[in-house]
């Protein structure tokens, strides 16, 4: 498991675009930016049509 360097391998970084789906309200503290791409971390989406999933 590779270690998380911000601006470079976190979600927000790597996919703005799906990133853009993240629900912070489900999610909480947890941000795109503190969770790299390849992470195995459940959290929450919300999709295109607003379905939280």
């Amino acid at each position: 498991m590779s270690r998380l360097v911000k601006g470079v391998n976190d979600l927000q970084s790597k996919y703005p675009s799906i990133a853009g789906e993240w629900s912070y309200d489900r999610n909480g503290d947890i941000t795109p930016d503190l969770v790299s791409y390849g992470s195995k971390k459940r959290v929450w989406w919300v999709c295109p049509q607003g379905m939280v999933q």
